[in-house]
């Protein structure tokens, strides 16, 4: 993997890790003030941003077990699902989201471009159009460091598994 692709990949797990923490420091008061499993799902988004930004600093390092750990966030960034059962999405930095709404005639095709840190997960919600799709972004992160981490030590570009 080139240096700037894995600094790119690194810094937006970082980035958008320490803008997701921000945010759910900020509305923490009011998170934790409806008890019960809010604060549960809250504890748990700030586990996978603080996630993401351990990650980011440790594919920017090079360090040991950075490409593993960045695999599996970006592969939870990969899917945009609202359903009436599931509604789940999640992204660190960069999102490019394309999604296909509805069915039949009525379905449309919408691309989103997000910048920063969003995560949204529930359950047994209920949607008027269902949509599911794809982070752009993600996938072709974690096709690049598939990759890398296949690649053995010293591969053609120099840079091997971390």
């Amino acid at each position: 993997m080139k240096p700037w692709v894995r600094r790119l990949l690194a810094a937006a797990l970082l980035v958008g890790g320490c803008v997701g923490i921000a945010i759910l420091a900020a509305n923490t008061p009011t998170l934790f003030g409806q008890g019960g499993i809010v604060v549960v799902l809250t504890v748990g988004w700030l586990v996978l941003f603080a996630a993401a930004a351990v990650a980011g600093v440790m594919l920017w390092r090079e360090a040991p077990g950075g490409l593993g750990l960045a695999l599996g966030l970006y592969l939870l960034q990969v899917p945009v699902l609202a359903t009436s059962p599931l509604h789940w999405t999640w992204f660190t930095g960069i999102q490019v989201a394309v999604q296909l709404a509805g069915a039949g005639r009525d379905s449309n095709l919408v691309m989103n471009l997000h910048f920063g840190a969003n995560g949204q997960f529930f359950l047994g919600s209920n949607v008027a159009v269902a949509s599911f799709g794809l982070n752009l972004f993600a996938l072709a992160a974690v096709v690049l460091l598939l990759r890398a981490w296949r690649r053995p030590r010293g591969g053609s570009d120099g840079e091997g598994r971390a």
